[in-house]
């Protein structure tokens, strides 16, 4: 597994456009140094000293609770991509499921894990202006524990975007895994033209009582596939 993630994070540029303040500012009223804030600002997981918080949280007239933003649980993201065959998304109306996302998180002595199941649709009607994807991705709760759900809901919108591209880094490589396997060839052959090599493709996760927690797209370009790496 891989090393765990501790998502913590400084608020400094939220801080800072809240106040109008420039890094400019903050350099004359700290003494810190413009490279210094420009990391902090551009890379919110940045170590910053204690001198550095202390100054910077007496300028904004801050604590230190609220300079940093934090979610009391330690991550942990791996991908188990398996072995899929070229038939597999079509054998039940062009539904497939490829691909498990296994979140673990941890806090104190508490340990949970919940695995997402990345169940993917083809596009139904290309007669269809509405339907704008190629693709769909839904997440589904593979082991039922739903506890991730309510952490990911008491996230802010930093750590809740932050959770959000794992989720995408994850659906790309089981999208260049599919890809790999031939498995959009056909699908492109039966489309009457309406495919080319960019596909697009929504990725929707719903809780338990089918509300969204998470909705975005992005763009697959199928003549990238010989440089993912699944």
């Amino acid at each position: 597994m891989k090393e765990g993630v501790s998502l913590i994070a400084n608020r400094l540029k939220i801080l800072l456009a809240e106040r109008d303040l420039s890094i400019k500012n903050v350099m004359g009223a700290t003494g810190i140094s413009r490279s210094a804030l420009s990391n902090m600002v551009n890379n919110p997981f940045a170590n910053i000293s204690t001198e550095n918080v202390d100054k910077l949280c007496n300028y904004l007239e801050v604590k230190p609770s609220e300079f940093y933003d934090y979610v009391p649980w330690i991550f942990h993201f791996t991908l188990h991509l398996g072995t899929m065959k070229v038939d597999d998304l079509y054998q039940k109306k062009g539904e497939a499921k490829s691909g498990e996302l296994e979140i673990a998180y941890i806090s104190g002595h508490v340990q949970r894990k919940t695995v997402l199941n990345f169940d993917t649709h083809i596009k139904a009607d290309y007669s269809d202006p509405v339907d704008e994807y190629d693709l769909y991705m839904h997440l589904s709760n593979f082991d039922g524990d739903d506890s991730f759900t309510e952490i990911f809901e008491s996230m802010s919108p930093f750590f809740k975007h932050y959770v959000q591209q794992k989720i995408v880094e994850a659906a790309k490589k089981v999208i260049a895994l599919k890809d790999k396997n031939h498995e959009f060839d056909k699908l492109i052959s039966e489309s009457n033209g309406e495919l080319d090599n960019k596909l697009d493709i929504s990725v929707n996760y719903l809780s338990e009582e089918d509300e969204s927690l998470l909705q975005t797209s992005f763009t697959y370009n199928r003549k990238d596939k010989d440089s993912e790496k699944a």
